[in-house]
């Protein structure tokens, strides 16, 4: 099964984003492939294809990490990756509150890796992807829709909250992947 571990938003949340998300359409007309909004989430590590045997061993690893309180997180800015001049991945950027994303992955990527799962290599950028560009994308025309958009100050202020870890298994369908939380760690 594929897996990876996420900070999921709450409904409330959702519907703000939508409002952004909206707006960012109506200002964007090059061909993006918008991630639905059930999908929303922001991963604070992949896993990749995992045996189901190994699921309980997964389980306790995240159960190790330290407690961490309750916090909130700010998503400020719209960006893309690898970067606005070649925007593949467009993306909402955390700003307050990324610290301790930083702080939640780093230990993660620790704790995993006692049990082989491979560090990944790109420093984490905590972010939520809302978006792809496709082969027929006009890349150039993206990116300075995207430039205009980041130019206009507080397009994006939304406040969310951490309240837990969720293991979330990824199931691709034709329709587009489908998530599902199999198991979660509470942020107190």
């Amino acid at each position: 099964m594929r897996l990876f571990l996420s900070i999921n938003f709450s409904n409330r949340n959702k519907k703000l984003i939508q409002n952004k998300v909206n707006l960012l359409k109506t200002k964007i007309d090059e061909k993006v492939k918008w991630v639905k909004k059930e999908n929303w989430h922001i991963t604070v590590k992949f896993l990749g294809e995992v045996k189901s045997d190994r699921l309980a061993k997964v389980k306790n690893k995240i159960n190790e990490i330290k407690s961490y309180e309750s916090f909130y997180f700010q998503i400020s800015n719209v960006s893309a990756f690898p970067d606005l001049n070649y925007p593949k991945i467009v993306y909402m950027g955390i700003n307050r509150g990324k610290e301790k994303l930083i702080e939640i992955n780093k230990e993660l990527e620790e704790k995993l890796a006692e049990l082989n799962f491979e560090k990944e290599k790109r420093s984490f950028t905590p972010h939520l992807t809302i978006g792809r560009s496709k082969d027929y994308t006009n890349i150039k025309k993206l990116s300075n829709q995207l430039k205009n958009i980041i130019d206009e100050s507080h397009f994006v202020n939304i406040y969310a909250k951490a309240n837990k870890i969720s293991l979330m298994k990824s199931e691709l369908k034709e329709s587009g992947p489908n998530y599902k939380e199999i198991f979660s760690k509470n942020i107190k």
